[in-house]
């Protein structure tokens, strides 16, 4: 298969999930640490969190599984998909953007607009067209963090932490 149709399989690609009966709230972190927190709660609860984060200029990071969420003090909120390095936009500047997330009773099928990739202190996507938008004056360390925790997490658990 040649690096372009890698490319189109990947974004094809629909995210699957088990389902996960517990349900608990993200833990407080003490002021003085990254605000990264693991849970195990409903994406589309998490989606709405960080989007209302963002709306009050809190930045914040959540991982959940394979995903990670973010917002931004500016108004930004991304769902990240830390396995694959793809990304969707949920606000940018306190706009809502249009994204798509369906659910079943056993997994989400999300249409991922871009790919994410980390320049330094840049966030840098690509769309399945190939341009290029580079963001600056995001979290990116915290974000990494919570790339790292859930890396960490699908190392030690596999697919036992994957959201539903």
């Amino acid at each position: 298969m040649n690096p372009k149709e890698e490319r189109e399989k990947k974004f094809a690609r629909r995210k699957s999930a088990k389902n996960s009966n517990r349900r608990s709230q993200p833990k407080a972190l003490p002021p003085t640490a990254p605000k990264v927190a693991r849970t195990e709660l409903d994406l589309f609860d998490e989606v709405a969190y960080i989007i209302q984060r963002a709306q009050d200029g809190e930045s914040r990071a959540v991982v959940m599984g394979d995903f990670v969420l973010f917002s931004t003090s500016t108004g930004d909120a991304w769902l990240l998909d830390s396995a694959d390095n793809f990304a969707m936009c949920l606000l940018l500047e306190q706009q809502p953007q249009s994204y798509q997330i369906n659910e079943t009773p056993t997994a989400y099928a999300i249409e991922w607009q871009m790919e994410y990739a980390f320049d330094g202190d840049e966030f840098v996507l690509t769309d399945g067209q190939g341009q290029i938008l580079v963001l600056s004056g995001y979290p990116v360390s915290e974000i990494q963090q919570a790339i790292s925790t859930s890396a960490k997490l699908r190392a030690r658990h596999g697919d036992s932490i994957r959201p539903r």
